[in-house]
């Protein structure tokens, strides 16, 4: 069944203008229910040993080697153990740490996002004095002698958390199209249900219309149908044995002549010839 989407937004126009006005509210409270995000990030660089350095030489220039400990120390640090020590800190904080994709080199990146700046300042300053912490228990448990051991270095590290509107952005624009929809939905909805209920009693009224067209001719035809003829002929025939008794059929049911009315005007007529004098 083809629908006339456009003719039901525009018939419709009172629903679609009450959702309108509401989905601009409902967006507001998304984003207000859903709120800032803060997020703070901080770059660690891991150095090698200082006797894998060659005099006057740039512990920099060999940062490839240590890419395989940057997988490793992330993956300490992602631990269920770090993950409590976050928690007790900022309950609402969420913290990623992962090797830096941008560069080759032995760079990991700290990532903390929070409901509240101060929250997320808090776990930062955690993470990044933890991660030293994570890397020595990986080389003592290696029973790495001190010459030998790998160093981090923090490069950068935010000193304000920045706001971030990304999830009201994403919770508001989820909103406005899920009440769009609606709105067009329920337009549609309303206009369906308004047209089937007008063909419904355009139904009704044409269907009593043609039962009482039908009635008037089925009373009609009955009329018709009646045998007044055989009234009349059983009026004018006489009665079985009327002639037989010698009764004869009065001349004024026959012919509708009265002949004692015609004899009494002629004797009337008869005694005035009589009476008046003769000339």
């Amino acid at each position: 069944m083809k629908v006339d989407l456009a003719g039901a937004l525009r018939r419709r126009w009172y629903v679609v203008l009450i959702g309108l006005l509401i989905t601009p509210a409902l967006c507001f409270g998304a984003t207000r229910l859903v709120g800032e995000t803060y997020e703070a990030k901080a770059m660690l660089v891991l150095l090698p040993p200082g006797a894998s350095i060659p005099k006057a030489g740039n512990p920099y220039l060999n940062l490839g080697s240590m890419q395989p400990v940057v997988g490793v120390l992330s993956d300490s640090m992602l631990s269920q153990q770090t993950a409590r020590s976050v928690r007790d800190v900022s309950p609402t904080a969420s913290f990623t740490v992962a090797p830096d994709p941008a560069t080759s080199g032995a760079v990991l990146i700290i990532d903390v996002k929070d409901t509240t700046s101060a929250g997320a300042a808090r776990v930062l300053k955690m993470l990044t004095s933890s991660a030293p912490q994570e890397l020595e228990k990986l080389q003592d448990a290696a029973k790495t002698p001190a010459k030998g051991r790998i160093t981090t270095d923090l490069v950068a590290q935010d000193t304000k958390p920045v706001a971030s509107h990304k999830k009201q952005q994403r919770a508001g624009l989820l909103i406005a199209a899920m009440g769009i929809a609606l709105t067009v939905l329920v337009a549609a909805f309303v206009d369906g249900f308004a047209s089937r209920r007008s063909r419904r009693r355009g139904a009704d009224s044409s269907r009593g219309a043609r039962h009482a067209s039908e009635s008037a001719e089925i009373e009609s035809v009955e009329i018709d149908d009646v045998p007044t003829s055989g009234v009349a002929d059983a009026a004018s025939t006489p009665e079985p044995g009327r002639e037989a008794r010698g009764e004869r059929e009065h001349p004024s049911d026959s012919d509708g002549f009265n002949l004692e009315d015609d004899r009494d005007a002629a004797l009337a007529e008869f005694d005035m010839q009589r009476l008046s004098p003769r000339g």
